[in-house]
């Protein structure tokens, strides 16, 4: 369905293709700032901004931010809420976040997962 330059290891594989062209993207949009690319200046979650926050009203408040994020800007798929997590790890200032989504419009879609901790570069 869907192809892209593969931007992990382009060496191995030149081209990404379906769910892991969402997987990048997805990456991408969390690694990047807001304000970071010129012609979408809105484009990006600062997950970095979030840990030195304290844990728990922070934690809720990505949550939410992250899924309208991905909402706007990943088309393709619908993230299920209730099974995508955020777990704060406050003694390493980091986060780790599980986002479960399904494609949109593919009746017989499975359940995709990506994860991975953030932490401040």
């Amino acid at each position: 369905m869907w192809k892209d330059l593969n931007e992990f290891s382009p060496t191995l594989t030149p081209t990404v293709s379906n769910v892991d062209t969402i997987k990048q993207n997805i990456f991408n949009l969390f690694s990047t700032k807001p304000k970071e690319r010129i012609f979408r200046p809105d484009y990006g979650l600062n997950v970095e901004d979030w840990l030195f926050t304290p844990a728990q009203p922070a934690t809720l408040i990505l949550k939410n931010t992250m899924i309208e994020t991905i909402n706007r800007y990943e088309p393709r798929i619908a993230v299920d809420f209730s099974k995508s997590s955020i777990v704060p790890d406050v003694s390493n200032h980091s986060f780790s976040i599980t986002i479960v989504f399904y494609l949109v419009g593919d009746e017989n879609s499975e359940q995709f997962q990506i994860s991975g901790i953030f932490t401040p570069n």
